[in-house]
């Protein structure tokens, strides 16, 4: 409750079995903090494979935007190219 709106998220989902009930747990109820904390952007790290298609499909539901990576090392480059 100390950030101010606005801020950016990074989330590591890359692990996560895509279409498991914990997968959807867990990315329903980060949307769900995201989307009552006024984030601005959540860079999610999606690792490679079939995530990107699964998760892609839930971010219709998000009030913010949702930008996503393959690794951490591009979450911060995104941070940097767009400085924030």
């Amino acid at each position: 409750n100390k950030l101010s709106p606005g801020y950016v998220v990074i989330n590591d989902i890359s692990k996560l079995q895509v279409n498991s009930d914990e997968a959807n747990d867990y990315v329903k109820q980060m949307m769900d903090f995201a989307n009552s904390r006024d984030v601005k952007k959540v860079i999610r790290i999606i690792g490679r494979g079939d995530s990107k298609k699964y998760f892609n499909g839930m971010s219709i539901f998000a009030n913010y935007d949702v930008i996503e990576v393959e690794s951490m090392l591009k979450a911060e480059e995104f941070l940097v190219e767009n400085n924030l």
